[in-house]
């Protein structure tokens, strides 16, 4: 069993776009688009806060999710001082 997971590949390879988030992202997109008036009608009957949770909910599904970048090693990197002479 142990062999089967070295032969693994360790994920999608850099820039290859991911086939699912892709399907449903045009799902989506279909289904609002076959049912805008509707979809707008029944926005406009909303409150405001349940309207923005429908909008938000919706919007997570086609833009892309930002991730936090942290960095620990800032240690590893030396500097060099730089130093500038006038006349």
């Amino acid at each position: 069993m142990l062999e089967n997971l070295k032969n693994r590949p360790k994920g999608r390879p850099t820039g290859t776009p991911n086939l699912i988030s892709s399907n449903v992202k045009k799902m989506i997109a279909e289904i609002v688009e076959n049912n805008l008036q509707t979809l707008q009608a029944e926005l406009d009957q909303m409150k405001p806060t349940d309207k923005a949770k429908i909008i938000i909910s919706l919007l997570e599904h086609i833009s892309p999710k930002l991730r936090s970048v942290e960095n620990n090693d800032i240690t590893e990197h030396k500097f060099t001082p730089v130093s500038i002479k006038l006349n």
